[in-house]
């Protein structure tokens, strides 16, 4: 399922051969549903949020809108962000690693979970050791953490093999029911400067998919816009959902923006990301008006999943010792 919500948004969902259907809710807000489903969004909104006095403002200014159940958390170099002033205390919680994987790896090119540096390596395992204690801090306040996106820095020389390991310990930790995503960021391609150039889609959707297998709670988040980035064309998106969800891995679909234009020509768009869902309650929920929304997640709130999860109970395996089934990260 896609979920969109501007004129150009519901063109690429249609031109992936699904049909939007959009409702007229009072004032400004659009609520869109695909094949009779309503979302309900966790708003990145960190980007966007003012400091001071109008932050709390802000924030009870998002509370007014139903769609929104949570938040997009930035977990940055030195910590994760405080939960915000003015913010929904009973709103859930996605964390994301990105802002402080960035500036790590800005500091130190051989920091990455996907490392074949040791050190580099090490220290992004414990910069993901800190996440856990930030979701635990999260928890311990009441706040509900879904998800946490994980990437498979460094840029340029990072490996399967490298990332399985980080992730085989990472995952052995306890999340407490905190689901992990691995969110795709775009691939080094032939005659293309990439502007992160993590693994490619085919090796982490591989590789999550072997650690699936073994029942453990994680999954591949296809981002909008870094796929279009990655090769310059939008039907990389759809070819990227239609992977994931062939190989039963896809957790999320974020539409994020992106243009051909210099950044400081254009204004920082955002679309929703969808999660599968666990309610079974169905109600109109409205989606943001695309010149005022942030960054955002959405899932549908309907009573069927995104993705079919795998049923394996088996024996924990590392993915790449290749016997009993398991995928090879490196050839599949």
């Amino acid at each position: 399922m896609l979920v969109v919500k501007t004129v150009r948004g519901i063109t690429r969902a249609r031109q992936a051969g699904v049909e939007p259907q959009v409702g007229e809710p009072p004032g400004d807000v659009r609520s869109i549903q695909i094949e009779g489903e309503n979302v309900s969004l966790i708003v990145g909104a960190y980007p966007a949020q003012p400091e001071g006095l109008l932050q709390s403002q802000f924030f009870e200014e998002l509370a007014a809108l139903a769609a929104i159940r949570g938040l997009e958390l930035p977990y940055r170099a030195w910590g994760g962000d405080p939960w915000p002033a003015g913010a929904n205390a009973d709103w859930s919680a996605v964390v994301t690693a990105i802002p402080g994987t960035m500036q790590r790896a800005g500091a130190d090119a051989r920091f990455g979970l996907a490392s074949t540096d040791r050190e580099g390596r090490r220290a992004a395992v414990d910069f993901t050791a800190g996440i856990l204690g930030y979701v635990a801090g999260l928890r311990d306040q009441g706040h509900r953490v879904e998800a946490v996106a994980l990437h498979s820095a460094p840029s340029g020389h990072g490996t399967p093999a490298a990332f399985a390991e980080s992730l085989w310990e990472i995952l052995g930790w306890d999340w407490q029911g905190t689901s992990l995503v691995v969110e795709h960021c775009d691939a080094p391609r032939p005659g293309r400067v990439p502007e992160k150039g993590f693994l490619s889609f085919s090796d982490e959707t591989n590789l999550v998919r072997a650690f699936r297998e073994q029942g453990q709670d994680i999954g591949m988040l296809v981002n909008w816009a870094r796929t279009v980035i990655e090769t310059g064309q939008r039907r990389t998106a759809a070819a990227h959902v239609a992977e994931a969800h062939e190989a039963g891995v896809l957790n999320g679909l974020m539409f994020s923006g992106c243009s051909p234009k210099p950044p400081s020509s254009v204004t920082r768009g955002s679309m929703p990301i969808c999660l599968p869902s666990r309610s079974k309650e169905l109600r109109p929920v409205p989606c943001l008006p695309p010149a005022k929304s942030p960054d955002a997640f959405a899932k549908p709130a309907g009573r069927r999943s995104l993705v079919s999860r795998s049923a394996c109970q088996g024996p924990r395996r590392h993915p790449l010792s290749g016997p009993h089934g398991c995928v090879k990260c490196a050839t599949s």
